[in-house]
């Protein structure tokens, strides 16, 4: 079985980006008279939504969204038996 997800290194640099946007809206909301919560609610959460989207479609088997892997096993068997046959 392939190995092949987002490195342990990347998903820290995901997580220090998080904090760092947040500590960022934060500092920008305080800073000025008026706060727009909305804005700065939906920045947040957007940017919420993206790190945890790419972490579960990276782990397949133990996310909320979870992919059928049939269609791909289907494609992989015609390619095992040309396999045996000419290689």
């Amino acid at each position: 079985m392939l190995r092949l997800h987002v490195p342990e290194p990347v998903l820290f640099l995901f997580f220090s980006v998080f904090v760092t946007v947040g500590g960022m809206l934060g500092y920008n909301s305080g800073l000025g008279n008026k706060r727009p919560a909305f804005p700065t609610i939906l920045l947040f959460t957007l940017i919420i939504l993206v790190v945890f989207i790419i972490i579960d479609l990276d782990r397949p088997k133990r996310g909320i969204i979870q992919v059928n892997q049939d269609s791909l096993h289907d494609a992989v068997m015609p390619l095992q038996d040309y396999k045996t046959e000419y290689c």
